[in-house]
C-alpha cells in the first residue's frame, strides 16, 4: 500500500480507500489505473483524482486528505531503528498446546461480545 485516499461521500460519510503501487484494482477505483507518474505524490492523486470525478468515472464528494503510508512508515523505521528485538523460540508443546487453547478462548470471547451487540 502506498497511499490512502481519505474520502467524504455523496451521502456525507467518510471512506478510507488504500492505494497500492502496483495495478490492483480497488472496487470504489475499478475504472481508473495509478501510473507511476500518478503515484510520485499526493498532489497528482489528488489532480487525477479530480480528473476522474469530472469524467464521472467515480463517485464522491471530495478529498478530504492523502497519507502517503510509505513515507509514515520510513519515518518510523529510522525513529526506532536503533532498537533491537529478540525473540523467543517457543517448544513445541507450548505452540501446540497452550496457543491452540489461547486461540479457542479468544474466539469464544469475539463470538461472545459480538453476540452481545446483535
Amino acid at each position: 500500500m502506498k497511499y490512502v485516499v481519505k474520502l467524504i461521500t455523496k451521502d456525507g460519510d467518510k471512506m478510507f480507500c488504500k492505494i497500492y503501487d502496483n495495478n490492483k484494482k480497488i472496487v470504489l477505483f475499478k475504472d481508473l489505473t495509478f501510473s507511476e507518474e500518478v503515484l510520485k505524490d499526493e498532489d497528482s492523486i489528488r489532480k487525477y483524482l479530480n480528473k476522474a470525478k469530472e469524467k464521472k468515472l467515480v463517485n464522491f464528494s471530495k478529498i478530504e486528505e492523502i497519507y502517503n503510508v510509505q513515507k509514515m512508515m520510513d519515518s518510523t523505521l529510522e525513529l526506532y531503528q536503533d532498537e533491537i528485538i529478540e525473540l523467543k523460540s517457543e517448544s513445541p508443546l507450548h505452540f501446540y498446546t497452550i496457543g491452540y487453547i489461547n486461540s479457542k478462548w479468544e474466539y469464544i470471547k469475539l463470538w461472545w461480545s459480538n453476540r452481545k451487540y446483535k
